[in-house]
């Protein structure tokens, strides 16, 4: 299964898309020739509960697609509102550090600066944003080495502690923003969406060789909607690429604001 979620990953959408129209294609047409050869031999009786089974799975399809999409939209914006809560928390570190003394107050803002453009920093490729994650990390402990040592001078001083209040607020909040973005969705969710899409499209496709449709242009559409829907939700689940990026807005605000 991770190395399905890998292939996955490693495709660009217009290619899942194409996969996505070409299986649901093919289950059509494998599920139109199975019913045509059958015609002769169906009863009208049996036209009713064929009917009742392809409304059904079609129901459950658009059900899986509606709760899968329903998850893939709660995460997007979960990251949107983390890159809110992060300018906030880096923001707040900065002011904050204006009640300590030299020479910690001027290396921590020049951390903080050298902090928010590394968050901001164009993320083009996975080496890049590693590179990125371990470079801020470094400067998280630099600035908690600085607070370690004013908070070692000043023991009961209310200003040193909600100082670094904020900035353990910060740590934390890099930490979400990691594990969110690596987060995914399960590789056994993707298995049930296609395998569902592959019989919906299947059944249909028997139902109208069953029943001698020539409206294809219907069907057609059908199959379009569907995959539309899907790699709606493989872009939802890639944050860093796709037509749904996340917004750095509120990091490259704070960022002009300091600069």
């Amino acid at each position: 299964m991770v190395q399905l979620s890998n292939y996955l990953q490693s495709l660009h959408l217009l290619g899942i898309f194409i996969l996505i129209v070409l299986l649901s294609v093919l289950a059509y047409a494998i599920g139109r020739h199975l019913g045509w050869r059958q015609r002769s031999e169906a009863s009208q009786k049996a036209e009713a509960p064929l009917s009742a089974t392809v409304a059904a799975i079609m129901g459950l399809s658009a059900f899986m697609l509606a709760f899968t999409f329903g998850i893939a939209v709660t995460r997007f914006q979960e990251r949107i509102v983390f890159v809110v809560e992060e300018a906030n928390d880096i923001e707040r570190t900065y002011l904050r550090a204006g009640y300590l003394d030299e020479p910690h107050r001027s290396a921590i803002r020049n951390l903080l600066r050298e902090y928010i453009s590394i968050r901001t920093t164009s993320r083009d490729s996975l080496e890049t944003i590693q590179k990125g994650i371990e470079r801020s990390e470094e400067i998280q402990d630099q600035l908690w080495s600085h607070g370690v040592e004013v908070a070692r001078q000043n023991m009961n001083s209310e200003m040193v502690a909600i100082f670094l209040e904020s900035l353990n607020d910060m740590i934390d909040m890099h930490a979400k923003r990691v594990t969110w973005g690596i987060l995914k969705m399960p590789v056994i969710i993707w298995i049930t969406l296609y395998l569902l899409l592959f019989l919906s499209m299947g059944v249909m496709g028997y139902h109208a060789g069953l029943g001698e449709s020539k409206n294809q242009f219907a069907y057609l559409i059908l199959i379009l909607a569907f995959s539309c829907v899907l790699i709606l939700l493989h872009d939802l689940d890639r944050p860093l690429e796709g037509f749904l990026k996340v917004t750095q807005q509120p990091l490259l605000e704070l960022q002009r604001k300091w600069h």
